[in-house]
């Protein structure tokens, strides 16, 4: 599933021209909202036309700064580094991306330019240029195929939990199970902000393309049960700022949608029937939130995979 941020964003994508200039927008055109989350913490949210893709943040240290996930186009990220610049003299030390989906990877290029060494999950390695291929389906381009096929590839790897330090500013960085298998989390603990990536979806239905609602239901229940929880600030992959309660209510989602494929398989429902009586549910268990039939569908077809045991999610590739 490509959910309708990611078609969105192509389509921006696919129109702009060529010769599009390498300044930087004017704040008046940016294609993020900038929120000040914590001390030196930014939230960057996907902004109402969708051209960066997804979210992303920045965390100000003593000696540096550490950049969480790049958009979808090297223009959005090129934005995010002069909004970077005009708050903070300091260099851009890093960019981490959680997990290796192009809506999250695409400016990478951008921040190697101005000097961050890129972090990832060590999968993310093997699959930023080969799976983002089948992510993307048949709404691939010639041009969207020679973009991925130059990402950049990470500098830093990791499949365990690790710290990085920013002088004395701490910045946990874990690796967490559900959206891809290869996805990271990034805490900042004097701030109490947690850079959750595609982790978490804010009233927005997430992509299961690759991912295990068992796991991730899981994983999230870690978020719900992290220490003073309640004055955690939680920046999503997708939608606006979150709170516990808004991991509470995805959570609640995802077992909704896992309850109510099984209930209605086991009434005999299937294809397009299964599909609209889990969609008539889902709209009214979560009526704050804006699902798609096309969302809709893709849901219920992965989440029945699951079940059945024939899903097929990335597998690791040796370094």
């Amino acid at each position: 599933m490509i959910v309708k941020w990611l078609i969105v964003a192509i389509a921006c994508l696919a129109a702009s021209s060529a010769a599009a200039s390498a300044q930087a927008p004017s704040p008046a055109r940016l294609p993020f909202l900038l929120k000040q989350v914590g001390p030196g913490v930014y939230a960057a949210i996907d902004g109402p036309d969708h051209k960066a893709g997804s979210n992303a943040g920045f965390i100000i240290g003593d000696d540096g700064v550490l950049v969480v996930d790049s958009f979808i186009d090297v223009e959005a990220a090129r934005a995010l580094v002069a909004e970077i610049h005009r708050l903070t003299q300091k260099p851009i030390r890093y960019v981490v991306n959680t997990h290796y989906h192009l809506d999250h990877t695409g400016g990478d290029q951008s921040l190697r330019e101005s000097g961050a060494i890129i972090i990832a999950h060590r999968n993310v390695r093997g699959w930023v240029r080969t799976n983002n291929l089948n992510l993307l389906g048949d709404r691939i381009t010639p041009e969207l195929k020679a973009r991925i096929a130059a990402l950049p590839l990470p500098d830093v790897v990791t499949d365990k939990d690790l710290i990085v330090w920013l002088g004395s500013r701490k910045v946990v960085v874990r690796t967490v199970l559900g959206h891809t298998g290869g996805d990271l989390t990034i805490f900042i603990p004097d701030a109490q902000v947690l850079f959750t990536g595609d982790m978490l979806w804010r009233k927005i239905p997430p992509n299961l393309i690759d991912g295990s609602v068992k796991e991730w239901s899981a994983t999230d229940g870690d978020f719900v049960a992290m220490p003073n929880a309640a004055h955690v600030i939680y920046i999503p992959g997708h939608g606006d700022v979150a709170n516990v309660r808004d991991v509470r209510d995805f959570r609640a989602y995802l077992g909704d949608l896992r309850r109510l494929v099984v209930e209605g398989r086991k009434a005999g429902l299937k294809d397009d029937a299964l599909v609209q009586v889990v969609e008539a549910k889902l709209k009214a268990a979560h009526p704050d939130w804006t699902i798609s039939d096309r969302a809709a569908a893709a849901e219920v077809r992965y989440m029945g995979q699951e079940l059945d045991g024939t899903k097929k999610r990335p597998v690791p590739k040796r370094d």
